[in-house]
């Protein structure tokens, strides 16, 4: 099991990459449907104690095509305000000191699972524990659980499964931390397979010394696009692409692209 420490993510550049949403001209050959074992998302994840909902997210469309459970007991939103208002609504909900955080994990979540072999992609859980603040005005923390439901053609997370659930009754950890969980072998025998732990801080006194060939890059990765689909962009071979990819990895010392990115947008370089 890994561990892995990443820097918090300003909140325009987040709010800018969901709201205007990623290049959809450039998702090419990507589901255009709900896959059809959506079906059974009550089976994927046991009930938890405490009041509960869920989401399903389409990441290619920026969207919720799912809401269902108690959303107005536990944060004061209905099924249609979260429908309509979508990520942006429940990103603002959050706690403002712990916004960079979840944005960070956001992030990395989706480099994560790209990374990962296929047979393990969809058979990661993650973990993470979110401060909002509930529409009548207090606070409430919650165990986001989030569980991959299919993939596009390039690999890259299409669809998932978000289970909230209330434990603003138990004692809540002092820092956040993200965790994966391997489900392979189902629930009842979960494995902690990788965490991240956030910095404190979102200034970031390491100089980045980058290309403009690497920034380039860079900036089409901060907008979700996998290698095959750089090249394309920048008229480059997809090993070319993956060469830049781990020279940047290399010269920043980060563990991998996602760390890149984060550290790029602290030092303001995309």
């Amino acid at each position: 099991m890994q561990s892995t420490l990443i820097p918090p993510v300003p909140i325009a550049y987040w709010k800018n990459y969901w709201e205007k949403g990623r290049d959809r001209n450039s998702l090419i050959n990507t589901k255009k449907q709900a896959p059809a074992q959506l079906v059974f998302t009550e089976k994927l994840i046991p009930l938890q104690l405490g009041n509960s909902f869920h989401i399903i997210m389409d990441y290619q469309q920026n969207r919720f095509l799912e809401v269902a459970g108690n959303t107005e007991q536990v944060i004061g939103l209905s099924h249609t305000e979260l429908l309509e208002g979508g990520i942006s609504l429940l990103f603002n909900a959050i706690d403002p000191a712990e916004q960079p955080k979840v944005a960070a994990a956001s992030f990395y979540f989706q480099e994560f699972i790209h990374q990962q072999v296929s047979n393990i992609r969809t058979n990661l859980k993650t973990n993470l524990n979110i401060k909002l603040h509930h529409k009548a005005g207090h606070q409430v923390t919650l165990l986001e659980q989030v569980l991959v439901l299919d993939l596009n053609e390039q690999g890259e997370v299409a669809y998932t499964f978000k289970h909230f659930t209330d434990i603003s009754h138990l004692p809540s950890a002092e820092n956040m931390v993200l965790s994966f969980m391997n489900i392979s072998g189902g629930h009842n025998h979960a494995q902690l397979f990788h965490t991240v732990s956030f910095a404190q801080t979102q200034a970031s006194e390491q100089k980045l010394i980058l290309s403009k060939a690497e920034l380039a890059v860079l900036k089409w990765i901060a907008q979700g696009l996998a290698s095959k689909q750089i090249a394309e962009k920048l008229h480059i071979s997809v090993h070319t692409v993956n060469n830049h990819r781990k020279n940047m990895i290399k010269k920043t010392g980060a563990k991998n692209i996602a760390e890149v990115l984060n550290l790029a947008l602290l030092n303001e370089l995309i």
